[in-house]
């Protein structure tokens, strides 16, 4: 049977997006007939995200598990930001052929391997390199399409800032809370920090959620507070309206699109001295029915949730070549 090795890393003190993302993937490589055996670093015990595949949890970035673990695969996919060049150097010699999943051209890639970049904004393409909106890959729930419809009022608020935003998303809940007692507000928190002296009647706390489960709730959203990573491009899919944080480096391309595209006036820094007065401010712009109707409509189309059936492509025609 045709093989596919896929290795990244992730967890509650780094964050799930590049889980969440290879996990698409290997839906995808399953649903092609591909046997596909899925390797992440992590300091987890268990990933809940993984809790219905079959998974290992092993520290991939060593030259001795390279050696003996790569060599028997033809098709490799590798989503880090820990691997060192070496590390890259050795995974592209040892394997048949290596796909790399890559946000902010981290390092220089060796050149026999095949790089995608994936974000809203393209950059320039050459051989083995491509980037933009068509690779980006969404979980299943999110590659459908459906019709959002947008509410006159904002009664219910998501807020979702990954791993790095628990203290972040506290201070917006006093804020936010403290300015609009009417409306719900939904926090999804990275890990089991406790926020309950923030508890009230309209302050309603997210454990941590599949896809599906984190699908319903950006649908039922009339207005998400988001990381401008991986979580943002599935609110784009779902046509929700949002407002996009910055929360790490490999952000840039996302951010550099949003605005590029006029899809964002502003994308507020998590670091900001001013932090929680500059969402204020976005959020009531959102207020306005027909701001958030516009934005919605500009989101229509904008990525199409191909993305998952191209990587997969791409890494069998390039291993061809």
């Amino acid at each position: 049977m045709k093989s596919i090795m896929i290795l990244t890393e992730g967890g509650s003190n780094i964050g799930l997006g590049h889980v969440a993302r290879c996990k698409a993937l290997y839906d995808e490589a399953v649903a092609q007939g591909y046997e596909v055996e899925f390797i992440v670093n992590t300091s987890d015990e268990i990933i809940e995200l993984l809790e219905q595949i079959d998974v290992q949890y092993v520290d991939w970035c060593n030259f001795s598990f390279i050696q003996n673990k790569i060599k028997n695969y033809h098709n490799l996919i590798v989503d880090s930001y820990l691997a060192s060049k070496k590390v890259y150097e050795q995974l592209v010699q040892q394997a048949g052929h290596c796909l790399i999943l890559d946000d902010l051209n981290r390092i220089d890639y060796p050149d026999d391997a095949t790089v995608v970049n994936l974000s809203l904004e393209a950059s320039e393409s050459r051989d083995h390199y491509y980037s933009g909106k068509d690779y980006i890959i969404l979980r299943k729930p999110f590659t459908e399409s459906r019709h959002k419809t947008i509410n006159k009022n904002v009664e219910r608020v998501l807020i979702t800032l990954g791993s790095a935003g628990n203290q972040s998303s506290q201070v917006l809940m006093e804020s936010l809370a403290g300015h609009y007692p009417h409306i719900h507000f939904y926090v999804l928190l990275a890990s089991d920090e406790s926020v309950e002296k923030l508890y009230q009647g309209h302050i309603h706390r997210l454990d941590q959620l599949g896809s599906k489960g984190m699908m319903e709730q950006i649908i039922q959203a009339d207005l998400v507070i988001t990381a401008a990573g991986q979580t943002l491009l599935e609110i784009i899919r779902a046509q929700t309206p949002f407002i996009p944080i910055a929360t790490a480096d490999n952000q840039q391309n996302n951010i550099s699109g949003l605005i590029n595209g006029g899809l964002s006036e502003k994308v507020v820094h998590i670091n900001s001295p001013m932090f929680d007065q500059e969402v204020l401010q976005q959020f009531e712009r959102l207020l306005s029915y027909q701001e958030r109707q516009k934005l919605s409509d500009d989101l229509n189309g904008l990525i199409d949730g191909n993305g998952s059936k191209r990587v997969i492509q791409l890494l069998i025609n390039c291993g061809q070549d």
